[in-house]
C-alpha cells in the first residue's frame, strides 16, 4: 500500500493525486486521468500569476474588518 503525502480530504472536497494505474484499468480510464491531471497543472501556473501579478496573497489581517482595509 503506498502513503499519500499530505491531505486527502480538506473540508469534504476529496483531492486527486496522479497514481499508477491498476492493471484493470482500461486505456479510455488511463487516457482521461492523464487528461485530468494535465489540465489541473495547466491552470496552476495561471493562479501563480495571478496572486503575484494582483496581489492576491493571504491577508494576514483577521475577520471581515481586515478584509474591508486596503494598504
Amino acid at each position: 500500500m503506498t502513503v499519500a503525502k499530505g491531505k486527502t480530504i480538506v473540508e469534504g472536497t476529496r483531492i486527486l493525486t496522479p497514481k499508477l494505474p491498476k492493471e484493470t484499468d482500461t486505456a479510455y480510464q488511463k487516457q482521461k486521468a492523464r487528461k485530468r491531471f494535465r489540465r489541473r497543472a495547466g491552470i496552476e501556473s495561471v493562479i501563480g500569476h495571478l496572486k503575484s501579478d494582483f496581489r492576491l496573497a493571504r491577508n494576514f489581517l483577521k475577520g471581515s474588518l481586515g478584509d474591508t482595509i486596503t494598504r
